[in-house]
Formats: structure tokens, C-alpha cells, sequence
């Protein structure tokens, strides 16, 4: 029996939606045209009847004119604002998922998936979702769904947010609650980042738990007209809770790696390779490479 998975040591993906940016709005559209004047002539009544087609084929392109402009304007009031905030997903294929440095798939592959919202006030919501399998026989699927809130406060950018952990298919109770608080830094070529999280019920019987995780990472600088991008990272995170998960109350977990990311044609797929550890006891948590390949929408 085997869980906890902290917010962002997740491999990505089953299922997943596009990026779509919708932006509120209306399209202006304009097709001004000015005056066309004929020429004065002494030719009399002959150039009158010109002058008199040539006014009376203006005014007909006139209304031509505006039917159309009316005709597009229906057409942009009936289209109307679009749903605001943006959706993004991805879908991920993995050699195993650990969580927290505990496989929660018996050391198997796992094929993920996640959908997410983000509003440009910094409010988001989302679902994520992994095959799991456990020692006691329960549980096939784990669905999470989150919701919080990101500002900034100054250079560091801070994420608050509620996760419930949820196992439609299983007869335990590993359901459970998480509020996990998030920063995350910036210090060119270095992203810095930690997190605290309580659950009050923590997976498997666990009681109250809190996990601290701090990362850092750090793109290679290959420039703009490389066909990849190449991030390494690392993770260092630590769980301590009222009862035993697995065989120990507190105890360590890492993670080493390197993302290997297309840029042109294939922009969205990325091919990952980390190292994972804890000083857990127990045959789901000892070391082991993870591999993964995603799509990111």
C-alpha cells in the first residue's frame, strides 16, 4: 500500500486538452470609403446624365457598402464575448509514478493525463489523473482535483491552493484532503521554488501530515534557433505525519533529472529522464529511474 503525491512531482498526463486562449472581446471591423466627385464639363446635358449615372452608382455602392458593414457587424454581436481564462493540458507516458518517493504503481508504467483553467485575475482550477495499483489490491484510479489562487509579491510568485485526492475505485479510505502554499523564484539561469503542505487526513490512515519540498532548476542556455531545450532539476522533500506511511512517520525523499523539450514543429513534446530516492523502508520506495514521455497542449 503505498501514496502520497506532493503538487508539482506529478509526471503529467492520461488525458489532456489543447491550449485554447479566448480573448473577450469584439473584432472592430471598418470599410470607410470616400466621396468620388465627376468632373465639370461643358458638354451640358449629356455630361449631366453622366454625372447623374455616376452619382446614382456611388449611392447604390454606398448601400451596398453598408449592408455589408451591418451584415458584419450582426455577425460580431451574435459571436459576443468568448469564455474568459485559458485552458492548457498535457498527456504523459510513464515507466512508473512515484509519489513523494513511493511507487503507486507497483514499479509499473502509468499513463496520465491533466486539464487546467487559469484566469488572468490568477485564479485556476484543474483535474489530473493516473492508473495506480497498491499491495492490498485496491484502487485502479487516482483523480485530483485542485483550485487556488497566484499573485505575486514582488519577485516571488506564491500559490495557494486546496487538492483533493480521490480513489473512485477503491473500498479504502485513501481519499483525502491537501492545502499546499507554493513560492517560486526566479534568479536568472536559476528557478528556485518550495512549498509547505498540511493535510488533516493524510493518505492511508496517516493522520495529520505536513510536507515541505524546496527545487530548483535551471534551463541550459542553447539559444533560440535550437531544435530543443534542455532543463535540469532537482527536488529535495520531506513528510512527516502523526501515523506510519508504509513503515516510518517522517522521512526524505529526491529527485534528479533532466527534460529534454522540441521546440518548431513538435513544440509540446518532451522526453524526461529522473533519478528518485527516499529513506523510506519498503520495496516501492527504494531507488530507481523514472522515464517519461509528454504532451503538453
Amino acid at each position: 500500500m503505498s501514496k502520497p503525491r506532493s503538487i508539482h512531482t506529478l509526471a503529467a498526463a492520461w488525458l489532456a486538452f489543447s491550449l485554447v486562449p479566448l480573448a473577450p472581446g469584439f473584432r472592430l471591423v471598418g470599410r470607410g470609403r470616400g466621396a468620388r466627385c465627376g468632373a465639370a464639363s461643358d458638354e451640358g446635358a449629356g455630361s449631366a446624365e453622366a454625372t447623374s449615372a455616376t452619382t446614382t452608382e456611388d449611392g447604390a455602392e454606398a448601400k451596398s457598402n453598408g449592408a455589408k458593414e451591418a451584415a458584419e457587424g450582426g455577425e460580431e454581436e451574435k459571436s459576443g464575448p468568448q469564455f474568459p481564462g485559458k485552458f492548457s493540458g498535457s498527456v504523459t507516458l510513464a515507466s512508473d509514478y512515484v509519489f513523494r518517493g513511493v511507487s503507486q504503481t507497483l514499479e509499473r508504467p502509468a499513463l496520465q493525463g491533466e486539464l487546467d483553467w487559469e484566469h488572468e485575475s490568477g485564479f485556476h482550477l484543474g483535474a489530473w489523473g493516473s492508473n495506480v495499483r497498491f499491495e492490498d489490491g485496491d484502487g485502479s484510479l487516482e483523480q485530483d482535483f485542485y483550485g487556488g489562487y497566484e499573485t505575486s509579491l514582488g519577485d516571488v510568485s506564491v500559490n495557494v491552493e486546496a487538492y483533493f485526492y480521490w480513489y473512485p475505485s477503491d473500498e479504502s479510505e485513501y481519499d483525502y484532503w491537501e492545502f499546499p502554499v507554493e513560492l517560486e523564484y526566479e534568479a536568472e539561469p536559476l528557478t528556485l521554488s518550495g512549498s509547505v503542505s498540511y493535510s488533516p487526513d493524510y493518505y492511508g490512515y496517516a493522520g495529520n501530515a505536513v510536507y515541505l519540498n524546496a527545487g530548483v532548476a535551471m534551463e541550459l542556455p542553447l539559444g533560440d534557433e535550437a531544435p530543443v531545450g534542455i532543463s535540469v532539476d532537482g527536488t529535495l522533500g520531506y513528510t512527516r505525519a502523526e501515523y506510519a506511511v508504509l513503515t516510518d512517520r517522517d522521512y526524505l525523499d529526491w529527485t534528479a533529472g533532466a527534460t529534454i523539450s522540441a521546440n518548431g514543429t513538435w513544440s509540446g513534446l518532451g522526453l524526461g529522464l529522473h533519478y528518485t530516492d527516499s529513506d523510506i523502508h519498503g520495496d516501492d520506495s527504494d531507488a530507481r529511474f523514472v522515464a517519461t514521455l509528454g504532451y503538453e497542449f
